[in-house]
């Protein structure tokens, strides 16, 4: 039992999705020991396995991305957001907030009022890798942990990447702390365009949540509904606090 508290608290705190190699050094165990653990957690719900790596698992996530907080972040954004929708001509409008370092989900979806739409699922764990949103809760890590947290974290988020690919992912995240918005095209989900900007609170103006409008590359163009999409994020900012 002390074992899998241990094995918990390091995934749970961790910067970087642990390996089964690096818990049983932290933990003081045989890798057999470990992947027993590991076995009995993922049973339970507690923890998954993400490739090589170990994540929270759905019992955590069940705890983490509902109310209290949630629930008044959705109240706060529901008008913002059908606002949004109405301002973009109908396309789909998504609330994201963090799960972990490496994840985060939606907490709430305005589909597009289009036959050809993109309706997120809620409550599904994303990885914080690729598209608008990733890069908003990227920010967060950047503002948390300065460069060299933001480097070891896109280590494990991108599965060991090039120099070339670290230094475009690092500009490209200052960009968006810059520009207060990020735009992706088909980076998440193949032939839909997507415009993200941040829901912030507090002394940190770290990102809590992201609003998201997205459509069909063919039929969306972002640019003319930044605006739009900045003003959504203020006001949720301003009315979650």
């Amino acid at each position: 039992m002390e074992k899998a508290i241990a094995i918990l608290r390091i995934v749970l705190t961790a910067e970087d999705p642990p390996t089964p190699t690096q818990l049983a050094a932290r933990v003081g165990i045989s890798r057999a020991s470990v992947y027993r653990l590991l076995e009995a957690l993922e049973r339970t719900g507690a923890l998954q396995r993400s490739g090589r790596r170990t994540i929270a698992g759905p019992l955590f996530r069940d705890l983490q991305v509902r109310p209290p907080l949630n629930s008044r972040l959705i109240t706060a954004a529901i008008g913002p957001m059908r606002r949004l929708r109405g301002a973009a001509n109908g396309e789909s409008v998504g609330l994201y907030v963090p799960v972990n370092s490496a994840e985060f989900t939606c907490v709430e979806s305005l589909a597009a009022l289009h036959p050809l739409g993109y309706s997120e699922t809620l409550h599904q764990p994303i990885p914080i890798r690729a598209g608008a949103t990733s890069m908003v809760f990227l920010t967060a890590l950047r503002h948390r942990h300065g460069y060299e947290g933001l480097d070891r974290a896109l280590r494990g988020l991108l599965n060991n990447p090039t120099a070339a690919t670290l230094s475009a992912m690092t500009g490209a995240i200052e960009k968006t702390i810059r520009d207060r918005y990020c735009i992706s095209r088909g980076q998440r989900i193949p032939g839909s365009t997507a415009v993200s900007a941040a829901v912030t609170w507090g002394e940190t103006h770290e990102p809590q949540a992201a609003i998201t409008l997205s459509g069909p590359t063919s039929r969306f163009s972002p640019h003319p509904h930044i605006g739009a999409v900045l003003e959504a994020a203020q006001a949720i900012s301003q009315a979650a606090r």
